[in-house]
């Protein structure tokens, strides 16, 4: 569940689904509740901003990070929570491809 698009087959899975947050990075729009980013603490709302060490500025740059990624690694995201302006740091271990 990344993007619309859908990632290349060989990119890990996130549970997500994003769209574009005006170049702020990609806001998200579903997370289930079973996967490492519901477990990492995103939610509905949040706007990733960075993944991986890598700045996040809309769909193609956060799938272009991802796919830099192992299936289970342990990534760290950045994101801002819905309704705050902190930018807040989370790990979280990447499913299988």
């Amino acid at each position: 569940m990344v993007p619309s698009a859908g990632p290349p087959p060989s990119v890990p899975k996130v549970g997500l689904e994003i769209v574009d947050a005006d170049g702020r990075g990609v806001r998200i729009i579903n997370v289930r509740s079973d996967a490492a980013a519901y477990a990492a603490g995103l939610r509905i709302g949040d706007i990733i901003v960075q993944f991986n060490g890598m700045t996040v500025v809309d769909k193609k740059s956060f799938v272009s990070a991802l796919g830099q990624c192992k299936p289970f690694a342990v990534v760290t995201v950045l994101y801002i929570p819905l309704g705050q302006g902190d930018v807040v740091g989370a790990n979280m271990r990447l499913g299988p491809v």
